[in-house]
């Protein structure tokens, strides 16, 4: 286990949820509204939140303190959504809509269940519909990977499914933009679901990622686009031999503001308000977390990192 990865990866992990405990309230839906007009982002802001919450309690090596906090999050979000009910809701009033049944799998993984929409989602996954929705391929295989913690079968075209992604095709690896680097760490984290089975990323694909990936994520370090390098460190992280570079983590923490706030761009240098967009401070907390447990996992079982 390197020192000089653990550190600064549980460093920034550790504040970025304590961050996102403390800005709690700005997850709250708007009162009053109906369920219709609830704006999309702050749904995507619960689903996040969970995100993090929900890795930190399911791999619980960020101390007891992470815990507490994750636990209150996931608490809280839960609440948001009515216990379940306004994620049935939408559910039932958009039955060809993925985005609930994603939501729900992260709770569901930590011992959240809403019964209706389990037999909701149970009932739509048997459909033809449900193997025919257009989707990116990638966004196919979150569908995939929620079902799964659902405990519902694979569809028939699922050894299919990772083929067609932008990762599946191992392309020329300076043809790799922006988009396409999101969508080859989520193919990688839903395919390990998020680094719980590093061994399920197939193994011509995992060593393509290990050769190409200390590239691209120097590439978007050097942008400051740390959003983007926490995705390509979670996913990292997932790798069967996983990738823990400890002078990005570094560099990580030097970037995170002193409130545990992350930003995208250069590091800030004031102590105003956290920005509205939470997003790199949340994918902060999983990878620093995954990049614990997979350093912990090296000594486990004696693999070198």
């Amino acid at each position: 286990m390197d020192a000089a990865t653990v550190r600064p990866a549980h460093q920034v992990a550790e504040n970025a949820l304590a961050r996102l405990g403390a800005d709690r309230a700005r997850f709250s839906l708007p009162p009053g509204v109906p369920r219709q007009d609830i704006p999309a982002a702050a749904l995507r802001g619960l689903a996040e939140l969970a995100l993090a919450a929900g890795t930190v309690l399911r791999f619980p090596v960020t101390g007891p303190d992470a815990a507490r906090t994750a636990q209150d999050l996931m608490d809280f979000a839960w609440h948001e959504l009515r216990d379940g009910e306004l994620l049935h809701q939408v559910q039932r009033d958009t039955p060809a809509a993925t985005r609930p049944v994603e939501v729900y799998s992260h709770f569901a993984a930590a011992g959240y269940r809403h019964a209706g929409l389990d037999d909701l989602a149970a009932h739509l996954h048997g459909l033809r519909a449900a193997h025919v929705t257009e989707l990116p391929p990638h966004r196919r295989l979150a569908v995939l990977a929620a079902t799964r913690r659902l405990g519902l079968p694979d569809p028939p075209d699922a050894a299919e499914l990772t083929r067609r992604t932008w990762l599946g095709g191992t392309p020329e690896p300076w043809m790799l933009d922006r988009a396409h680097a999101h969508a080859l760490a989520r193919t990688v984290l839903h395919l390990t679901d998020w680094a719980a089975h590093p061994h399920a990323l197939p193994p011509d694909l995992a060593a393509y990622t290990d050769r190409w990936l200390p590239v691209w994520t120097e590439t978007y370090a050097g942008t400051h686009s740390w959003d983007l390098v926490c995705e390509l460190l979670a996913a990292g992280a997932s790798l069967p031999r996983p990738s823990l570079p400890p002078t990005l983590w570094a560099r990580l923490a030097e970037a995170q503001h002193p409130d545990g706030t992350l930003l995208t761009g250069p590091p800030p240098h004031d102590n105003g308000d956290p920005p509205a967009d939470h997003h790199p401070t949340v994918v902060a907390v999983v990878a620093g977390t995954l990049t614990v447990l997979r350093a912990l996992d090296t000594v486990t079982d004696g693999t070198p990192p």
